[in-house]
């Protein structure tokens, strides 16, 4: 998923959390195909949910 500025950065990771749970090794330009299926999954997954999902950063879910 997408976390924004200033927790995230602003656009997809991919971890491989059986070797890295810490996730220090973002995999994402490594595996681009991969990537690109997962993102598609969580498409759907929104869409069929109702799951709102915004291109930018709203404000919404910040802790204060």
């Amino acid at each position: 998923m997408l976390i924004w500025p200033p927790n995230g950065r602003g656009q997809w990771s991919l971890y491989d959390l059986s070797s890295d749970p810490a996730e220090m090794n973002d995999l994402a330009a490594q595996f681009p195909e991969r990537l690109a299926s997962m993102i598609e999954d969580w498409e759907a997954y929104a869409e069929q949910n109702g799951i709102a999902v915004f291109d930018e950063d709203l404000g919404y879910g910040r802790y204060p």
